[in-house]
């Protein structure tokens, strides 16, 4: 997310992680996985991209980045020096912004014109890496299969318990885990528009109430509207490339000798 103001540029990586990340020696570990590739190389390159198309339609500019933490439950630990970017915790968010309102409002410099910025940005617009070549075509949707699939073999024929999606397969996926995964399948399918309960509990064909769809949307996807009008905004993206952001803690695991009773 990028924030255009008189006096600068604002870069956020924003992580909504449940549990804890931490960062040494470059490794950034998110409950206990470990991934060379972590939030904070993820900010740090979108300062050094935004610094290259900048410079390279002569605009320097003040670039400030920072990667912001903002799950309730999220503890973070940083060993490792970092640069190029501020490391924000949810507590810490209102003063950082809170500083941002104050630079803008004391900028004796030359103001920054937000047209031109777009501009520049719009000349490295891409089209959506994954949307569809064109339309699917109504009766196409009709016969997608509903419900929870395993996400290890796909096949439909699943047990849900109260804590884990049980496959014939032996794997044993944490119950909201696979909500989650269901409903970014869905928001890959219809990326251009946001999603209610009532149409999600279509595409999960009545297998989960709309109480608990919307306990997890609430938890895990961000709501636009109020009431009757309410939305979430969909993450139009395959699961696994956006996995991490969810912060799951609860392991899957396969049983391999045929599934067992995990209610």
């Amino acid at each position: 997310m990028i924030l255009i103001t008189y006096a600068g540029l604002y870069l956020f990586e924003v992580k909504n992680y449940t549990g804890t990340f931490e960062l040494k020696n470059n490794v950034g570990v998110v409950n206990g996985e470990a991934s060379s590739k972590h939030p904070i190389t993820q900010g740090q390159n979108l300062v050094i991209n935004l610094n290259k198309m900048l410079r390279a339609s002569s605009e320097y500019l003040k670039v400030t980045g920072a990667v912001t933490f903002v799950g309730v439950d999220n503890i973070v630990n940083i060993e490792d020096e970092v640069v190029d970017v501020q490391v924000i915790r949810r507590s810490e968010l209102r003063q950082y912004l809170w500083q941002i309102v104050q630079t803008e409002q004391t900028n004796n410099h030359h103001p920054i014109h937000p047209e031109r910025i777009l501009d520049i940005l719009g000349n490295y617009e891409i089209p959506h890496p994954f949307a569809p070549e064109r339309t699917i075509a109504p009766e196409i949707f009709n016969k997608i299969q509903g419900g929870i699939c395993c996400c290890s073999c796909h096949q439909f024929n699943v047990k849900i318990t109260k804590k884990y999606v049980v496959c014939p397969c032996g794997m044993h996926e944490p119950r909201e885990e696979a909500i989650v995964r269901t409903i970014c399948e869905y928001g890959v399918i219809h990326y251009q528009n946001n999603f209610t309960i009532p149409k999600l509990n279509e595409f999960f064909d009545e297998q989960i109430s709309q109480d608990n769809l919307r306990k997890v949307a609430n938890k895990y996807f961000e709501k636009v509207g109020t009431y009757k009008n309410t939305e979430y905004i969909t993450k139009p993206l395959p699961f696994a490339r956006i996995y991490s952001d969810f912060g799951f803690t609860t392991p899957k695991y396969t049983y391999l000798y045929g599934p067992i009773d995990s209610s």
